[in-house]
């Protein structure tokens, strides 16, 4: 089921993002992996924030990773590769999410590193400078938007270069307010993610990607596992 899930999600999210983002295709489609994989949202009601953990943990390291296809338009011939992807972190130094207002919340924590390629290729890699996490007004998914891929190196680096956005979805079954789980001290884990790597785009595109992320959200609604856990109780 999850790589007929991966199979709709590469020929629909192509359509949804660049149709209603821009004209010219050039992204990473960021699809998901063969296994479950937590994404951990864990509420501090001491500190007042939310910590983020992506992905399996071992060794101090916490990676998250899923099949990706890319979409590179070069003097008018395009051209596609598929290959896999991951984003690792620090187990020790998670992500804090605080609480901006209506539903966005700002992303506190070390860069990210981002790798995407085949075999021992490298399309494209780099560093990922964590932005904010916009939450859907009925609280039933998520975006991790505008956070830009610094540093890239790979095959591909001099088509998205410098400062490209990446995003990504995850979503909420039920749904999960950031601000209740704060209060309530509880822990969220979710299993799946999709999004997507761009160049980076004119301000208002970035509203239509992460729109386009958001429709995604419904989608992943239907394959994910949801736990809620509340350590208060």
């Amino acid at each position: 089921m999850r790589r007929l899930t991966n199979a709709l999600f590469l020929c629909i999210v192509p359509g949804l993002i660049s149709q209603s983002a821009r004209a010219a295709v050039d992204e990473v489609l960021l699809g998901y992996a063969s296994t479950l994989q937590p994404i951990t949202f864990v509420g501090n009601s001491a500190q007042n924030d939310v910590s983020v953990t992506l992905g399996a943990c071992s060794g101090g390291t916490c990676t998250l990773d899923g099949f990706g296809l890319d979409i590179v338009t070069v003097s008018g011939s395009t051209s596609f590769n598929t290959g896999s992807w991951s984003i690792t972190s620090n187990q020790n130094d998670p992500i804090l999410l605080t609480d901006d207002g209506n539903g966005l919340w700002s992303m506190n924590g070390p860069s990210l590193v981002f790798s995407y390629g085949f075999g021992s290729t490298v399309l494209l890699a780099g560093n990922i400078n964590l932005a904010t996490v916009q939450q859907s007004p009925d609280k039933s998914s998520a975006v991790f938007q505008n956070n830009s891929l610094t540093q890239t190196t790979g095959s591909l680096a001099g088509v998205f270069g410098s400062g490209s956005i990446i995003n990504w979805a995850v979503s909420f079954a039920p749904p999960i307010d950031f601000s209740q789980l704060i209060k309530q001290n509880g822990t969220v884990s979710v299993y799946s993610a999709l999004g997507d790597v761009v160049p980076a785009p004119e301000p208002g595109t970035l509203l239509l990607i992460g729109s386009a992320l958001v429709l995604v959200g419904g989608m992943l609604r239907r394959q994910s596992a949801s736990a809620f856990k509340d350590s208060a109780s």
